[in-house]
């Protein structure tokens, strides 16, 4: 499963899933499940998503563009 550049900003940013669900008032593995591409945050929470990493939604949940999407261990 392709992850998408919300964890790739999230691990630049030296956070960790816990660090990132305490600043938006959710469950670290909401915040996984966003990352893998399972869920995605309701309005507000997105807004508060976008200003916390600086880019839109569009672009934290695209695919990881460093990923090789021709590999099986992705």
């Amino acid at each position: 499963m392709n992850e998408l550049r919300l964890r790739k900003e999230r691990i630049s940013r030296d956070w960790t899933q816990i660090d990132v669900a305490e600043k938006l008032g959710v469950s670290p593995q909401v915040v996984c499940d966003w990352e893998k591409g399972r869920r995605f945050p309701r309005r507000p929470v997105l807004l508060k998503l976008e200003r916390l990493f600086g880019l839109s939604h569009q672009q934290l949940f695209a695919p990881d563009a460093d990923e090789d999407p021709f590999s099986s261990t992705n």
